[in-house]
């Protein structure tokens, strides 16, 4: 095996504010990365982005690159239970502090409307 010579940058990693799907703290998560030697990770928990002011503060401080997305997915109508619901899955990572903004008031927007869900439902 090979040792890995340059950086690695996770770009899609859920914490414990994806529910039911990671038990990774916000700070294990950056001390892992510290302790692997990574220059910057991200986050990108699943329809929403509660941690994003927790992972920019610690990460910074202990000098990762932070790196803040979200995971969405989206359907045409989930309300429609004629038809069985199809959903795709999107990972958008923020490039600016603009991008950032625009995500967070796109979720605040969009979420009570629920065209943009954090789990497919299930088909039944």
């Amino acid at each position: 095996l090979d040792t890995i010579t340059e950086p690695f940058v996770h770009l899609h990693v859920h914490t414990n504010f994806s529910i039911l799907e990671s038990p990774t703290s916000i700070p294990k998560l950056i001390r892992k990365a510290k302790e692997f030697g990574s220059p910057a990770v991200a986050i990108t928990d699943i329809g929403n982005m509660y941690g994003v002011f927790q992972f920019h503060r610690i990460a910074t401080k202990l000098g990762i690159k932070p790196i803040i997305g979200c995971q969405l997915s989206l359907c045409e109508n989930h309300q429609d239970k004629s038809q069985k619901v199809r959903t795709n899955t999107i990972v958008l990572l923020a490039r600016s502090l603009l991008m950032l903004s625009v995500f967070l008031r796109s979720l605040s927007v969009v979420r009570p409307n629920k065209s943009i869900f954090s789990r497919p439902a299930s088909s039944t």
